[in-house]
Formats: C-alpha cells, sequence, structure tokens
C-alpha cells in the first residue's frame, strides 16, 4: 500500500492519501475582514484579536488560521500555533483539526505524529468530517498510532458518509476495491468512486469507469439509483 506523504498542499491521488492543510471556515469568522482598506483591515484584526484575547475559541481558531495562511497579516505558523492551541483545549473541532495539521507538517512546531493524531481524534469525535480522514490516513499509514486498516476504513467511511469530501469517498472506494479492511464489493467501490468524482475528486472519474466494466447492467442501474438518492438525501440534510 501507497505510504501518503505529509504535505502542506493537499495530494490528490486514487492510490494514496494525504493529509488536508489547515482550513477557514465561515463560521469562525466573527468580524469580516476587509481586503480593500488598510485602515479597516486593521481594525478588523484589532477587533478579531481583542475576542481571541478573552477567550473566544472561534476568534482564536480564526487569528490562527490568518497567521497560517497569511491572511491580513504576515505568514507566521509559530503565531498561529499558540492560538490554535488555545482554541483547540476548548474544544473547537476546526481549531483541534488545525493544531493536528500543525504537529503533522511542523509548522509552528516540532513534527509529532501522536500528538497530531491525539488532536484529530479529538476533532473527528465532533464530527468534523476533514478529521475523520486524516485519522483514517494515521490508521491506514500507521502514523502516531499502531497501523490498523479496519480503523482507518470505519473513519474513511465516516468522513464519506457524512460530508461532500471527495478524497475520504475515493478513499473508501480504494478499501472495497481492495478489499483493505473490509469485504471486497465491486458495487460499493464503484457507488463511492462515482461519488468522488461528483464531488470532485477528478481521479476517481477513471477509477469509477474501470469498475463499472465489471458490473453487470443490474448492478450498473441499482448502483445509478443509489447514488442519486444518497445525493439528494445529503443535499436535503445540508439545505
Amino acid at each position: 500500500m501507497i505510504k501518503s506523504k505529509v504535505l502542506s498542499v493537499f495530494l490528490v491521488l486514487v492510490l494514496g492519501t494525504g493529509f488536508y492543510s489547515p482550513i477557514t471556515l465561515a463560521e469562525t469568522l466573527p468580524v469580516k475582514i476587509s481586503s480593500s482598506n488598510n485602515h479597516l483591515q486593521k481594525q478588523s484584526i484589532e477587533i478579531l484579536t481583542e475576542k481571541a484575547s478573552k477567550g473566544d475559541a472561534k476568534a482564536q481558531c480564526k487569528l490562527g488560521a490568518m497567521f497560517s495562511k497569511g491572511e491580513g497579516v504576515a505568514k507566521d505558523y509559530k503565531k498561529a500555533f499558540p492560538w490554535y492551541e488555545k482554541s483547540a483545549l476548548q474544544g473547537f473541532r476546526v481549531a483541534q483539526y488545525n493544531l493536528a495539521v500543525a504537529y503533522v507538517n511542523a509548522e509552528g512546531v516540532a513534527q509529532d505524529y501522536k500528538k497530531a493524531f491525539y488532536w484529530n481524534e479529538k476533532s473527528a469525535m465532533q464530527n468534523w468530517s476533514p478529521a475523520q480522514y486524516n485519522l483514517a490516513v494515521a490508521y491506514e499509514n500507521g502514523e502516531g498510532v499502531a497501523k490498523d486498516y479496519k480503523k482507518a476504513f470505519y473513519w474513511y467511511k465516516k468522513a464519506a458518509e457524512g460530508s461532500n469530501l471527495g478524497l475520504a469517498q475515493g478513499n473508501l472506494a480504494r478499501c472495497y476495491f481492495w478489499g483493505q479492511g473490509t469485504q471486497k464489493s465491486m458495487l460499493d467501490a464503484y457507488i463511492w468512486w462515482r461519488l468522488a468524482y461528483l464531488n470532485g475528486d477528478s481521479c476517481s472519474k477513471k477509477a469509477s469507469e474501470e469498475v463499472s466494466e465489471k458490473l453487470t447492467p443490474e448492478q450498473r442501474v441499482k448502483a445509478d439509483e443509489l447514488i442519486k438518492n444518497w445525493r439528494m438525501k445529503f443535499t436535503q440534510k445540508t439545505h
């Protein structure tokens, strides 16, 4: 099995795995950061910093992401890390995930896969799909934890079923295709590779096409119906 490389930028491979880089969500931004006016931008950052200093977990996470990405401030991983840590210790799942990424990529802190696993697990238990995906990667590659394909499969499945995360869905399909951590199933491999492609994982397109040739016409009809129903249910769940 191909071992993943730890990347700052996400690498998409059908037969590989990779770690997400830190992400920023709109929900973590308590004030709008303006890039068109330096004075307003400075005021916004000051307000955000004040909120973060008073213990606002979302503001802390956002401030960490700004330093990590260089958004509105000079990029500085060492300044990002303590803000992620403060937020993560309060249980904010996005910060826990970003903190794990910092440990994996040695951004502002020494690389430590065990601590990365610890924080990914904390975030994953709060149903944060990117963390669930990274937890699966850790179990598959034995990074920070004993290698365990069954647990890798479990977390790929959780991430794939709970989001439109194409890479999780693509890796779940790979597990079904090879029978890694689960029973082999060409039907399930096709379904999840097809969903992965529809959710932006372009590398899954060829895989889904090749696996579809292994299905009977009846299986193909069944699979396409299941894909259609899954997408409808997921759209309804997220709106």
